[in-house]
């Protein structure tokens, strides 16, 4: 018997094979489990050769296409051919040295079995059969591949003979082969929606399943008799039996159970509320196959596509803080109340630290870190409690941070409704640059050019300092138990950082610096210092008024309007300011009534102007317009005032630094308008 393929060439490594005859093959619905017989329509209208004319169709080891190293060849461009309903290709074989085993075997005719791997493109289902049949009507050949048994009985290479069939029964059910059902997995396309992934399209592959036949147990043992010889007793021996054949993992039950899981993930997220997931998309997601991955990206997407104000929030979810973090915030709490009752209250785990000694808290500290401290004196107790555990330092931090922000927030800085913020991003000067310096938009001529602009800038600028001093936290301070070394010292140097703030604002409105023009802030050339000092009045109030609606920008003829927003007065016009724009007083004339105009500025009393002048009076504008006149600065991410901590080696115990970055200028003198006043009549 000729063993050896016909068609093999062994310089070329080539040889025909038959890649499909469309024999009926018994599957598996990848779903629901059910059998049916499906058929591959042969021919040249039915399967889509695209990739087999490109030479795109791989030559695989068992349909293994996770590695590149199991392309054992290709089908050659252009080699597809119809005969008798058999598809009929030829491939070429790698020359690579692992791949020469098989290419031999293969010439050899040993390896003969070849299965093709398609994707299905449409297919008709005869109900009428038991099972069911599926005729693949259209498919697209994806890969070749070489296998040990075939699905299709008539497809190998070209020497094997053409009439075998399709499931020869085996002689021997101990022995049988494997029977080998390939199993196809069709591709679900569908046009991209909203929240769909459009990466997560099912692949298409040929699956390779193995179902490996029970073995029945024998019967009865075979006995090798040995002849005995003259004289010696029959001895009877029992032949060595071999292992009965494992069962090999049903692949289609690891499908399945994996299937199972994926499934139930998708429902999972569906049933959370709280993510308001569409009920379409959870359809597609299980009916279309997407991926795991993939379903997870396109839920994030749903959710973060979702306004802010109509995400669901589940409102039982908690954080849970460890016992650490609870006992830094509890005493941080408890220790602030001893400082300040009225602010702070005892609530919760506080309530535990209720007038706790300093050198107590470090004694407690340490114990609930293990640490005897029986025996210690004082000053050793608070030395370990500095220097072996985070939380005595951090407890600390806390008090003297909040004690800080609150004497912060306790000082009066009059300067934030009239001055505007700015942000530095460094130390380097900042420029309120001003472009466009104002007048009408010329007219764009017939030929549809556009007149060029010309630009105006304004250069003032201002950068931010560094303020700050260091407070030390000694053995001592706890030993002492000195509480106000922890909350009074610190709010005292918060307080300070405020007026260190209103301080520089209000030197730049008093010091009257000189702008880039070279004039200063307030200036007669500038139309916002009154010729001769008014009393603060309704008269003075009616020509600042006009002096600031009449300002004009930048190119020095356009009238910009100024409107003025805030009265700033210092302590001494007080009560003027308010008899004049706060105290609805019934008026004894026409004359003498107030306009609502004016009732409707916002009298701010700043102290710091009465040691420069007690009758000196301003209007200012919103600082949110494009004429605010002093703009101020923090270092961003670093806004009012902070603390650093240190456990220095120069300090028995701890160094805190109070660091506060500001600054301020003047940006523009339209904003602003400047009366000196006079001495009020008697």
């Amino acid at each position: 018997m000729d063993l050896a393929p016909k068609t093999f060439n062994a310089e070329q490594r080539t040889v025909d094979v038959v890649a499909s005859s469309g024999a009926s093959v018994r599957r598996r619905d990848y779903w629901t489990g059910e059998e049916f017989d499906e058929l591959l329509v042969v021919s040249a209208e039915a399967v889509d050769l695209t990739r087999c004319e490109a030479g795109s169709v791989p030559v695989l080891n068992r349909h293994w296409t996770y590695d590149i190293s199991n392309v054992l060849g290709t089908c050659l461009a252009g080699c597809a051919q119809f005969e008798d309903g058999k598809l009929i290709l030829t491939l070429k074989f790698s020359g690579r040295d692992e791949v020469a085993p098989i290419v031999s075997d293969v010439g050899e005719g040993i390896i003969r079995n070849v299965s093709v791997g398609y994707r299905v493109l449409a297919y008709e289902v005869d109900e009428t059969t038991s099972p069911k049949t599926r005729r693949i009507t259209k498919w697209e050949l994806l890969e070749v591949s070489l296998v040990p048994v075939g699905a299709d009985g008539f497809a190998g290479t070209r020497s094997m003979p053409e009439h075998v069939p399709a499931s020869p029964p085996p002689s021997n059910p101990i022995q049988a082969a494997p029977v080998t059902v390939n199993v196809n997995i069709p591709e679900f396309t569908r046009a991209p929606a909203a929240h769909s992934p459009t990466d997560n399209h099912m692949e298409n592959r040929m699956s390779v399943i193995t179902e490996q036949p029970a073995a029945p147990q024998p019967s009865s043992i075979t006995e090798n008799r040995a002849q005995p010889t003259q004289g010696q007793p029959v001895q009877t021996q029992a032949a060595p039996t071999a292992p009965a054949p494992q069962p090999e993992a049903d692949p289609l039950a690891a499908m399945r159970a994996a299937e199972a899981d994926r499934i139930a993930h998708i429902q999972s997220r569906a049933a959370c509320a709280q993510l308001g997931l569409p009920s379409d998309m959870i359809a597609r997601a299980i009916t279309e196959g997407w991926s795991l991955d993939a379903f997870n990206r396109a839920v994030i997407d749903h959710v973060a596509a979702q306004p802010s104000n109509q995400r669901n929030i589940n409102p039982h979810v908690q954080v849970i803080a460890d016992e650490g973090d609870t006992r830094i915030r509890a005493a941080t709490t408890a220790l602030l109340n001893r400082s300040n009752p009225a602010r702070h209250k005892l609530d919760g785990a506080a309530t535990e630290y209720r007038g706790i000694k300093l050198l107590d808290l470090a004694r407690d500290v340490l114990e609930s870190h293990g640490t005897k401290v029986r025996g210690m004196s004082g000053k050793d107790i608070a030395r370990r409690a500095f220097q072996t555990t985070s939380d005595f330092p951090a407890i600390l931090s806390g008090v003297t941070n909040i004690s800080l922000r609150e004497g912060y927030e306790m000082a009066p800085r009059t300067f934030l409704p009239w001055a505007a913020q700015m942000m530095a991003t460094d130390f380097k000067d900042l420029h309120l640059v001003q472009f466009g310096g104002g007048g009408v938009l010329p007219k764009v001529n017939e030929q549809g050019e556009f007149a060029r602009g010309k630009l105006y800038e304004s250069k003032e600028s201002f950068r931010v300092h560094t303020f700050g001093e260091i407070i030390g936290i000694t053995r001592q301070v706890i030993v002492n138990d000195q509480l106000d070394a922890l909350t009074r010292v610190p709010r005292e140097a918060g307080y300070r950082a405020a007026v260190t703030e209103n301080s520089i604002v209000y030197g730049i409105l008093l010091t009257n610096p000189a702008m880039s023009d070279g004039k200063t802030l307030f200036h007669a050339g500038h139309g916002n210092l009154s010729a001769s000092g008014t009393a603060l009045s309704l008269a003075g109030l009616s020509s600042g008024r006009e002096a600031m609606r009449k300002q004009k920008a930048l190119d020095g003829k356009t009238v910009i309007n100024t409107t003025p927003r805030h009265l700033l007065v210092p302590a001494a016009l007080e009560t003027k300011a308010e008899q004049l724009i706060v105290v609805r007083n019934t008026p004894a004339s026409t004359e003498q009534a107030v306009p609502e105009f004016f009732r409707s500025l916002n009298p701010i009393v700043e102290p710091l102007l009465d040691a420069s002048s007690a009758t000196a009076w301003y209007l200012l504008a919103d600082p949110a317009s494009s004429t605010a006149s002093i703009a101020y600065a923090y270092l961003e991410g670093e806004e009012g005032v902070y603390l650093e901590e240190e456990q220095g080696f120069d300090v028995d115990g701890m160094k805190i630094k109070v660091r506060h970055d500001f600054g301020a200028g003047a940006m523009d003198f339209r904003g602003a308008y400047k009366d000196p006043g006079a001495a009020p009549s008697p």
